[in-house]
């Protein structure tokens, strides 16, 4: 009884509101206002497309109700006022007591999406686009020019390293500036005697009088060619700051090609927590050194990156030809740096052999990867089903909306949860199966070249061996496996 009471009374102070105003579409701008939620307009929202008043040729007129079919949810561009970390149920309920009895299923349904639901459009993309370049990295090793027999080539060490005000964030008292000059200077120092080092800058000009250009000016070198120099890297690295500027990445890009040497063995490395801000084109740059054959390796570290930045970076190390290691501590981004340093000391062995070891890490760093991304959109799911679930039976509470009203919009989030879960672990299951069939057929192709040059196959089989355990891979590990253990946590069902 009392729950009617309250009801009637907020009913009739939204009626004595929306005095003047007429249609539902009011009322939800009204609901809008007074709550300060970011709902999208659910009279021009359908299922991802905009809502036709006139239907032309043979489209025809669309109902304007949300999406519920997979294809518009992961066209959505929108986002729940209330979604992700910013989610505050006390807000949530407020906004939820507001609406009027009397509005249709479909459009409570996209206001609770409007308050709550999330985003899959960066996953699905992520997955969709996850390529290996396993054999890309092999035709790079393959392809360098060759030292004399009595001589190693030199390595040449070219480091290019994001200070944009982002980087100097801090987290457990460190910022990721901070983090990424100390993981480079340990790095530094355990490169052979002979290798040479070149330190560069980018994303560090700020905005000087009023011309926002200034914030995309070209990369700097701060650590010129030259031997590692513990005095002079600290130095370089202590004079540097994050600054207010936007990351000319594609100029980065650009720059450690100008460094490469063509009578060493080329190392590139880019440290940056985001893609290009300035309209540049890294991928075409990327291009560039890829088919120069000058670049032996070329890594890029993400220190805590978006999943949009994420595509973006990984695109650029695939098509340069290298790899692309996610991190999110300094600690990673040691061991990142720590297997090329071991990369660099393995250049006395057989191109095969180096090649090997390379893509069998790139090979376990994509898994990894993947994991974690899909568990990362496991949770996601889980989280919204719970919040929307709640959100449902909290209206039934205050009688909003009746049983079968409640008993549809349960059945809408359910195969919402159901469709995107599927949807998403059978992505993971696609890509899995393509890195682990690139990883296999380029293993294979290591091999034919290794007895081409008239060596023991059971010399390199016994090194695969080795490789496989440093990296955990067992010889009847499918990838396949590791997704099953995954994809249990989406059932379609709360907990």
């Amino acid at each position: 009884m009392k729950s009617k009471v309250k009801t009637t009374i907020l009913l009739a102070w939204l009626m004595g509101i929306l005095v003047v105003l007429s249609g539902c579409s009011s009322v939800i701008d009204q609901i809008q206002k007074t709550t300060g939620n970011n709902v999208e307009q659910v009279e021009t929202k359908v299922g991802g497309q905009a809502y036709q008043s006139e239907p032309s040729g043979e489209e025809q007129q669309l109902a304007p109700i949300p999406a519920t079919e997979l294809k518009h949810i992961l066209m959505d561009d929108g986002i729940g006022r209330y979604a992700g970390e910013k989610f505050d149920r006390i807000k949530v309920f407020e906004a939820l007591s507001q609406i009027p009895k009397g509005m249709s299923s479909e459009k409570i349904y996209a206001y609770l999406l409007g308050l709550v639901g999330e985003n899959y459009k960066m996953e699905d993309s992520y997955f969709m686009k996850f390529t290996p370049n396993y054999q890309s990295q092999v035709d790079l090793i393959k392809h360098q020019p060759k030292s004399p027999s009595s001589q190693s080539k030199k390595a040449n060490v070219i480091v290019f390293l994001n200070i944009t005000d982002s980087m100097g964030k801090e987290e457990n008292g460190k910022s990721k500036f901070q983090e990424a000059k100390e993981a480079l200077k340990k790095f530094a120092a355990s490169l052979p005697s002979d290798a040479n080092l070149s330190v560069g800058i980018f994303g560090h000009k700020a905005v000087v009088d009023n011309n926002p250009l200034a914030k995309c000016k070209s990369p700097e070198i701060i650590y010129p060619k030259q031997p590692y120099n513990a005095q002079k890297l600290q130095a370089a690295l202590e004079q540097t700051y994050p600054a207010a500027a936007e990351s000319p990445l594609s100029l980065a890009v650009r720059s450690t090609f100008e460094q490469t040497d063509s009578t060493a063995r080329n190392v590139v490395i880019i440290i940056t927590d985001q893609a290009d801000q300035c309209g540049g084109d890294p991928v075409r740059e990327a291009e560039e050194i890829h088919f120069s054959k000058q670049v032996s390796t070329f890594q890029v570290i993400g220190l805590d990156v978006s999943t949009k930045d994420e595509i973006e970076l990984k695109q650029l190390a695939t098509t340069a030809g290298g790899n692309f290691s996610k991190t999110s501590d300094q600690q990673e981004i040691e061991e990142t740096l720590g297997s090329i340093q071991k990369e660099i000391a393995r250049n006395n062995q057989p191109w095969q052999l180096v090649a090997l070891s390379k893509i069998t890490e790139a090979y376990r760093t994509d898994q990894n990867s993947l994991k974690e991304s899909y568990q990362g959109v496991v949770d996601k799911l889980n989280l919204e089903y719970e919040r929307l679930v709640e959100a449902n039976d909290y209206i039934k509470e205050l009688q909003k909306i009746n049983a079968k009203e409640w008993a549809q919009m349960d059945k809408w989030i359910e195969d919402r949860y159901k469709q995107v879960g599927k949807h998403m672990s059978d992505l993971l299951k696609n890509v899995n199966a393509k890195i682990d069939a690139e990883w296999k057929n380029s293993v294979s192709r290591l091999e034919q070249d290794w007895k081409a040059d008239g060596k023991s196959v059971e010399e390199f089989n016994q090194y695969k061996e080795s490789v496989m355990r440093a990296h955990s891979i067992t010889p009847s590990e499918s990838s396949l496996e590791i997704v099953t253990e995954q994809s249990g946590s989406i059932n379609g069902s709360s907990e």
